[in-house]
């Protein structure tokens, strides 16, 4: 009986001994990722980034992949605020590396820093492994990027922005392929553009077997010893290999066009409102190679850029602008794709005509066209408009009203939200009425994805009529488009819209 019941207990004792292992096992595991996760870096966000949105991106994978791209990978201090990020593999271990940009809260008016993030394997965490300042200090107009300036297929940090005086800046540094002795190849500032060259290369270079030609870098600065305020001087900078910087091979006058110095002096007078004022309206591109138009819209009221092109238009918020020697930088993010972003800089050509140059600051390289550089002449005034109609009419942009038509009707409110309604189906959106030189126009933008187009202009035309006691009031709406000869008629009839309330 004795044995019997040492039998029993033998196994039973082996049950529980098994037990408290495992159970122990498995706590000590849990400690040790708590307490790995304590030992790694905290991950911070982009505090008010000064081109993140603060709206929530449309899909849930758009906001997944660019969380993932704008998340910095170590902790910066309380007093650091990141204003751009890169993420990707940067040499042959599986972590990605990072390319941060960022500057003091506590000196808004120092330099933008760049720091390469690099992962340690000993230590099984991310760290800064170099930093250096740049010459840019307006976080608004950064831009990073990472480029094979000189042809070697190795990687290149290159940060452009403006400082306080309104300088155009491009610091350059160049990544070795093994260890972190990054370097300075360029620095360079100027009181107008700098433009990167990119010069084709050749089919060897792209698979892999031969190096390719370096880019050059120009300025576009104003001749100091003109009395021209639009004549400029190119210098030319190119890759010294000896060096191992770049350094200046030319010089070049560029002789600007001959507009009365009065007029340059105010709208280049250093703040950035009379050249807004300048460019509120529609601008049509000059240049030929191009079968299909191209329009930019700068709504200085709305805060909102408008490319268009044949049937596609995209619409930006107008972020920020800052003044140049020559114009203005203007920083904007696309309404839809909060991940795209474009810094336009724009200088001035004539009292009619500006030079645009486009930066695709892209997370998420979706729908890039990267064509819209270039001459840019204003469109001609309405025809049969009437400037000074225009200066004395007023309107209201949203309105409290219902029309009804033949086979539809509107209803509009004053939250500048419409709802259209035909043949059973309704569609909502935005409105607003506006004048375009003396003309009001009215512009429909569709929130539905089933439809055909988003948007749609139509001139509106007002009129009253007696129906026996009753006085009606009509409006009646005619499709355009906005044209090099100002607003086009497309044909598709007028259609007839009674005041109900």
């Amino acid at each position: 009986m004795k044995h019997r019941h040492i039998n029993i207990f033998v196994p039973l004792f082996f049950i529980i001994t098994l037990g408290v292992i495992v159970y122990f096992l498995f706590n000590q595991q849990s400690f040790s990722v708590r307490n790995a996760q304590i030992r790694q870096t905290k991950v911070i966000t982009p505090q008010t980034n000064s081109y993140i949105s603060d709206s929530t991106p449309d899909s849930v994978a758009e906001r997944m992949a660019y969380e993932d791209l704008n998340l910095s990978k170590i902790a910066l201090a309380s007093d650091e605020q990141i204003v751009s990020i890169i993420t990707q593999n940067m040499d042959a271990d599986p972590q990605d590396e990072q390319i941060i940009a960022y500057r003091k809260n506590t000196d808004l008016n120092g330099p933008i820093m760049v720091a390469y993030i690099d992962f340690d394997e000993a230590t099984g965490l991310y760290n800064k492994a170099w930093e250096q300042p740049t010459l840019a200090t307006k976080a608004r107009t950064v831009r990073l990027l990472l480029k094979d300036l000189i042809g070697d297929r190795s990687n290149c940090i290159i940060l452009e922005g403006l400082n306080d005086s309104g300088e155009q800046t491009l610091t350059a540094f160049l990544i070795p392929t093994s260890g972190y002795d990054i370097k300075k190849i360029a620095e360079m500032k100027v009181d107008g553009t700098i433009v990167i060259t990119e010069t084709d290369r050749s089919q060897a270079y792209a698979m892999g077997i031969s190096s390719g030609a370096a880019f050059t870098i120009s300025t576009f600065g104003r001749d100091l010893e003109s009395t021209n305020l639009l004549d400029q001087i190119e210098i030319k900078y190119a890759y010294n290999k000896d060096s191992g910087v770049y350094e200046r091979i030319g010089t070049a006058r560029i002789p600007g066009n001959q507009i009365e110095q009065r007029q340059i002096r105010e709208l280049l007078d250093g703040t950035a409102g009379k050249f807004e004022q300048f460019l509120n309206g529609l601008w049509y591109y000059t240049g030929s190679g191009q079968d299909v138009k191209q329009y930019i819209y700068f709504d200085v009221a709305k805060r909102e850029i408008i490319f268009y092109e044949d049937k596609t238009q995209e619409v930006y918020r107008w972020q920020n602008s800052s003044s140049t020697r020559y114009g203005i930088y203007i920083s904007s993010q696309n309404l839809s794709v909060t991940t795209l972003r474009r810094l336009i800089d724009i200088s001035l050509e004539t009292k009619d005509s500006i030079v645009i140059r486009i930066f695709e600051d892209v997370q998420l390289k979706i729908g890039i066209t990267g064509h819209w550089d270039g001459v840019y002449q204003k469109v001609a005034k309405t025809l049969n408009s009437s400037p000074a109609a225009a200066e004395t009419r007023t309107i209201d942009a949203w309105v409290n009203a219902r029309y009804d038509g033949a086979s539809d009707s509107i209803v509009f409110d004053t939250n500048g939200n419409f709802e259209k309604t035909s043949q059973g189906k309704t569609v909502t959106g935005n409105y607003s009425f506006y004048l375009q030189n003396g003309i009001e126009i009215l512009e429909l933008r569709y929130a539905s994805s089933t439809m055909s187009v988003n948007r749609e202009v139509y001139k509106v035309e007002r009129r009253e009529l007696n129906k026996g006691p009753v006085r009606q009031k009509i409006m009646e709406l005619t499709k355009v488009r906005l044209g090099i000869n100002g607003i086009e008629n497309v044909n598709e009839g007028t259609m007839q819209y009674v005041l109900v309330k």
